[in-house]
């Protein structure tokens, strides 16, 4: 991405912040349970399986670790290969308590400004990390931190790929949902109503503006009906509807729980924006093909795209640097 870029720095670590501490292992859960699968998983157990040891391997944009975990469990010597795994979240993976690997995990890091020394690292690794940080700045400190002959393998969202079309989908819900006078209003303002008829304040039944209410919250979920069967991916929409259910028939303070309910939904929005505006098409695959090449004239540079059954996954992108520096 540019230094046009919209979303604010802070916003961004806050919102992945609190999306990894719910413990998921990877940005994409509704199509992968625990770690990746599939063609993603094949091409870095390929990785892996190139990798004998000793090495030394960075994984940009990190997450909870997916890539470090998959890496850990198939190299030939884990014992002999060091992990340093960076993100701009707060991050600290479970399951790295468990792990036998040399896994260092480092939070708060901005891609485009690597905290190691030049020439460091034999493998430099991403999985849809790399591309939400500015481009060029990150590819270069990328390229600053790998050794001679060594590799920098990535996975990278692509523009038409199935997980950028949900996001797009799941972005416009999220808006509609948030907007002035939508769902989330309807809730907010029909909550402390529902509130005095749970006491048990039987008046509530012959007030006009208690009435209203309840009739705009049932208008704005038909409209979600409407709107769950004509657009794609509309999960989102369902759970929301649900939750909010839940939260008005069950909560002991409704208007608080709702009130901590929105930013939930806004950083999910913003989650879904950038991925969106992070994903790359043709011409920028292109680009950065030429980058990685004028920086390392004596690379190899390969581009190809995964697919599997549910369709266009994402690019791959792996730069090997002449002979291997691995030993």
């Amino acid at each position: 991405m540019d230094a046009s870029f919209p979303f604010v720095e802070q916003d961004r670590k806050h919102a992945w912040t609190s999306y990894w501490r719910s413990g998921l292992l990877h940005s994409c859960p509704t199509s992968f349970r625990g770690n990746y699968g599939g063609v993603i998983a094949d091409f870095w157990r390929n990785v892996g399986a190139a990798i004998p040891g000793p090495a030394r391997i960075l994984d940009l944009g990190t997450g909870n670790g997916s890539i470090p975990k998959l890496l850990s469990e198939v190299v030939r010597a884990p014992d002999v290969v060091e992990i340093d795994a960076v993100d701009l979240a707060d991050v600290a993976p479970g399951w790295r308590a468990a792990d036998a690997s040399k896994v260092r995990f480092h939070p708060g890091v901005l891609m485009e400004r690597l905290p190691f020394p030049s020439a460091c690292f034999d493998v430099v690794c991403s999985q849809f990390g790399i591309e939400y940080a500015r481009a060029p700045d990150a590819w270069l400190e990328a390229l600053r931190v790998l050794k001679s002959g060594a590799r920098l393998e990535c996975v990278l969202h692509h523009r038409e790929s199935v997980f950028a079309r949900v996001a797009a989908s799941e972005r416009d819900h999220l808006a509609w949902l948030l907007q002035s006078g939508g769902l989330m209003d309807a809730a907010v303002e029909l909550a402390p109503w529902v509130a005095r008829v749970r006491a048990g304040d039987a008046a509530v039944a012959a007030e006009p503006k208690a009435n209203a209410l309840r009739e705009r919250f049932n208008a704005v979920q038909r409209d979600l009906e409407s709107r769950m069967d004509r657009m794609p991916s509309p999960d989102v929409l369902s759970e929301v509807r649900t939750h909010l259910h839940t939260i008005l028939a069950r909560s002991p303070e409704p208007l608080v729980e709702l009130a901590g309910y929105r930013p939930q939904l806004e950083q999910a929005q913003l989650r879904s924006a950038e991925l969106v505006a992070c994903a790359l098409g043709e011409d920028e695959i292109s680009e950065l093909r030429s980058l990685l090449m004028a920086q390392r004239p004596d690379a190899t540079v390969e581009v190809k795209k995964l697919r599997q059954s549910q369709g266009l996954l994402a690019w791959t992108m792996s730069l090997h640097d002449g002979g291997s520096s691995i030993a």
